[in-house]
Order: structure tokens, then sequence, then C-alpha cells
């Protein structure tokens, strides 16, 4: 590579790696699951939300598959204790997503101690997080909760409500997950001392009750031969209540959009950034002469094309000085995870290369892939210029968003260069004042959904401190 291509390449790192309205998915769709499929649909709602799980625990190889592990335990003993309906949903769908709070490295590594003084101010993020999107909202306490400790009964209540069954479940599954060391040669092994460890804080951390239940049920040799790595993904599956359950295009859309805000939500130096580049691949899409579904899928690829940067730690992602050598490199392999994670999905095997493709170029000086011309379709070169225009274009906490001007000539520059498609480029110029009228609509509205989560974070970590 080139000085000049490096140079390139940083320039645009720096300007968007640091980096409408829609409508709810219904809550039945997503979390008072039926288990009952849709005919005309193709996109697995078990994939979708396992790949959130899968992204949370990229940011470091220290945790593993932890909050897979959590849901798995916590929904043995859900079973276990005749727990179901929405209660048993209820702890599935809130353990597989527990840490969503957690945004920082060092946060999450202290958390996997099982008798360190971890901070919990992440539970309490995740709940306003939570909190934010209807079809995820009755998960929110239950996260918000799931590290209260029982402490001889005091951990019934906590900051003014009662703490909930399914909060006691998680915590106890959450602090079995540390203890298990997923390097040994056979997990059976570990179980009589992991039970002695949670029959020993019995009445302290966790309920008797709760204790009790889990000692019982995990001297069945098939709790733990299920935590298989190997076989994890399939024992979650047999356990979950919604893996039969399909999305319609407009329902993968609207989880989506869900999804895009999580992902926004982890910094506000990149705050609204998905839904920016959702709305203006759609809106080019459609300029550019392209089916309405296509647009759609676009407009999906747009909203998901970040989930590899939530195995970026927020040290990363709000540095204000310029990335090292090592930083960069974690930076720059987001858009790789989008493919790993998207991959996984059934259904979404064009979304996903789509998505994961925005850091191309045509010159085959892109990552993560280094693809070229012949390699890169009109969708990927559509994403790879909404990326672009709306990380110039959209307000920073740290700078103004550029003059369209300013912004269209950088875009050329690219373009003469050979690195982006002149015709999607021609196509953006034609059109770029109904596009980025619709890239401000659906990023303001974003903006203040996300600001009202911050502030009622603040509030919440405010509140505990005190």
């Amino acid at each position: 590579m080139t000085q000049a291509d490096q140079q390139d390449m940083a320039y645009v790192s720096n300007q968007y790696a640091q980096d409408q309205t829609r409508v709810s998915l219904r809550a039945e769709n997503v979390f008072a699951f039926t288990g009952s499929s849709i005919d005309e649909s193709k996109f697995s709602f078990f994939d979708m939300y396992l790949s959130l799980s899968t992204a949370l625990d990229l940011v470091d190889p220290r945790l593993g598959d932890h909050h897979k592990l959590t849901c798995y335990i916590a929904a043995q003993l859900a079973r276990h204790l005749g727990l179901v309906g929405d209660d048993y949903r209820r702890v599935f769908a809130s353990a597989l997503i527990h840490d969503i709070g957690a945004t920082s490295l060092h946060e999450r590594i202290q958390i996997l101690e099982f008798d360190g003084e971890a901070s919990t101010e992440h539970a309490l993020v995740g709940e306003a997080i939570l909190k934010s999107v209807d079809p995820l909202a009755d998960l929110a306490a239950h996260v918000g909760d799931h590290h209260v400790i029982w402490d001889h009964g005091a951990g019934q209540e906590h900051r003014g409500r009662e703490v909930s069954l399914i909060s006691h479940i998680i915590q106890l599954a959450d602090r079995v997950a540390v203890l298990i060391d997923r390097k040994a040669p056979l997990i059976l092994l570990q179980s009589s001392g992991i039970r002695d460890k949670i029959h020993s804080k019995s009445g302290k951390l966790f309920s008797s009750e709760l204790a009790d239940a889990f000692c019982d049920m995990s001297k069945n040799a098939n709790f733990w031969l299920g935590m298989d790595p190997a076989f994890l993904g399939k024992s979650l599956r047999d356990l979950s209540s919604f893996q039969d359950v399909y999305l319609s295009l407009s329902e993968l859309e609207n989880l989506s959009s869900v999804f895009a805000f999580i992902i926004d939500s982890r910094s506000r130096f990149t705050a609204s950034h998905s839904s920016g580049v959702a709305v203006v691949a759609e809106n080019l899409g459609m300029a550019y002469g392209l089916s309405d579904q296509v647009c759609r899928k676009l407009k999906i690829a747009g909203y998901l094309h970040d989930i590899g940067k939530l195995s970026v730690p927020s040290e990363i992602l709000e540095k204000e000085g310029k990335l090292s050598e090592e930083e960069r490199a974690i930076m720059n392999g987001h858009s790789f995870y989008t493919e790993k994670i998207i991959a996984n999905v059934r259904g979404l095997d064009e979304i996903g290369s789509w998505a994961s493709h925005h850091h191309e170029f045509l010159d085959g000086r892109g990552y993560p892939h280094g693809l070229s011309e012949q390699d890169l379709g009109i969708p990927e070169r559509i994403m790879t210029i909404a990326d672009i225009f709306t990380a110039l274009t959209e307000d920073r906490p740290y700078r103004k968003g550029m003059e369209m001007d300013e912004a269209l000539k950088i875009i050329d520059d690219f373009a003469d260069r050979g690195k982006i498609d002149k015709s999607v480029t021609h196509t953006l110029h034609q059109n770029v004042g109904d596009i980025d009228c619709a890239r401000r609509a659906a990023q303001t509205s974003e903006n203040k959904k996300l600001d009202a989560m911050w502030e009622r974070a603040a509030e919440y970590v405010s509140s505990e401190r005190a």
C-alpha cells in the first residue's frame, strides 16, 4: 500500500470509524414469543437475537461465550423451578443479553471475577438501554437487577422495587458461568467444586431456595455436558421458546432498527450513525432505480453494518486522540466481525454481504478483505458511499458535520481515484438534497431517543451511588 493510499485510509477512518422514524416491532413478536412461524418469512428471530449476544462477547477472548453460557444455566434453572410461558421467556431473553450495558473492557473483565467487588453500574445502563426500545422494555428491570445479591433477604428489594425471581436466577447463573473453566478438558470434572462454591454462598449471594435448586439440578451430568462449546448453540436452540419464529422483511427491518439503537448507544461519538447510514442507503438505492425490496434490504444492512463495533471497547470508541496501531487494528476489525456475526443468521446472506463490505474500495485497498471492483455489486457500492456520506455530514460531539459542498468534494475525489463508484456518486449528487433531508430527520429522531436513554442511565447510576 502506497503512502497516499495509507493517508486515504487514515483519513476515512478518522472521519467515520470513530464513528425514519420507525414502527416499533410488536412485543409479541420479539419477546412474548408464541413459537409459531410466519409462513412467508425466512429470517430467523432466534439467530438474530443470538447474534446480538455473540457480538457482546467479542470485546475480549477472555469473555468466551459468557452470555450464552449464562443463558443456558439460567434457562435450565428456570425449567427446573417449573417456570413456563412469559416468565421462562423473560429468563431466556434477559440472560442472553444481561451485560448489554457493559461497554468498557475493564468493566467486562472485572465482572468475570466471582468474588470481586465489581461495579454494578453496567446493569443500570443496560436497563436504561432496554427501556428505550419498546420490544425489549419488559426485560429492562430484570437486567437492571441482575447483580443484586440476596444478602439474607435484603436483596428482595432494590431501588424501591421488588427484585424479580428472574433477576435472581440470572444473577446465580452469571456467577456459575464465571466459575467454569472453559479451557479445562472435561467440564463435568468441575461440577462438584462449583456446586460446593454455590452452596457455600447460600443465603449470602443467593437465596437458599435457588442455591438448593441449582445444586440439585447440577447433579445431572447432562446439564454440564450441554455446555460443551461445540454444542452450546444447539443446546440453546433446544431450550429456546422462539426457535421456530421467523420474521417477515418488515419485521426484520424493525428489529434491525432496534439493534441499530443498541449499537449506537455505546458511544456518543457515533450516536445515531447507524440510523443515518440506513436511511441514506435506502434513499440512494431508490434514486439509483433499485427495486423496493432491495432498497429495504439496504436499509436493514445500514442498521446492521456496525454491529461488529460491539466488539470494540468503549476505551477505543471514545478515545479523542489518535489511535495506536493496535487500537486501529481493533477498530478496523469491526467490519470483519459484522460479517461473521450476520453470517450465522439464516436468510441474511445477501444483507450480511452488503453490511460487512462498507469499508471495501473498488481499487482493492479497502478492508477487511481487500475486495476488488469485480467482487462488489451495486448494493455494496451504495453502502460504502452511504457510510462515507453519513460520517462526513453528521454532527459528532467533537465536531460539526461538514458542509455539503465540502463533503461532496471529498466523495468526488474518492470516485476520481477509482475507490468508489462514479455512477452511484453521480446519483448522490443528483439527489443529495432529498437524501440529506431524510438523513437529518432520521438522525434527529434517533438522537432524541439516545439522549433520553443516556439521561435515564445517568439518573439510575446517580441514584445507586447515593
